[in-house]
């Protein structure tokens, strides 16, 4: 991601992620990756029927609090770093706060087909596959 795609996605993300589960790894005092996780908000909006008037902020104040799963929309590090148990850390720290909390499940999601190591990772972790997403290009 470029460094304006981070301010942007930061900057709309405030809104909706808790801390604990923004993530960052560093090694040596390098930055080596980060893991971003926020509660599943699909659980709210598929409430509120594409209305945000005043019943609606009512309705989404009132969902928020009970929203039952995770996503895990960013799981990155850098090559050097993948295979220092840095991954593990970050996903045990995350998963200790939000089964401390109320979450009950997580989606490790947007993971490419060929992206062995996460798909291992998401596996061994007890995940299952039940999408695959793929990159295609073509000229235009």
């Amino acid at each position: 991601m470029t460094s304006k795609e981070m301010d942007l996605m930061a900057a709309n993300l405030k809104n909706f992620a808790e801390p604990p589960m923004v993530l960052l790894a560093f090694f040596k005092g390098k930055p080596a990756g980060l893991s971003i996780t926020l509660p599943d908000m699909n659980q709210v909006l598929k409430r509120l029927n594409g209305r945000l008037d005043l019943i609606g902020m009512l309705k989404f104040l009132y969902y928020r609090r009970k929203i039952t799963g995770i996503r895990g929309i960013v799981f990155g590090f850098k090559q050097e770093y993948r295979r220092l148990g840095l991954p593990i850390l970050l996903f045990y720290e995350t998963a200790k706060y939000a089964f401390g909390r109320h979450y009950q499940w997580c989606e490790l999601s947007w993971n490419l087909e060929d992206n062995r190591l996460i798909n291992d990772f998401d596996r061994e972790l007890g995940g299952e596959v039940y999408k695959h997403y793929r990159v295609v290009e073509k000229p235009l």
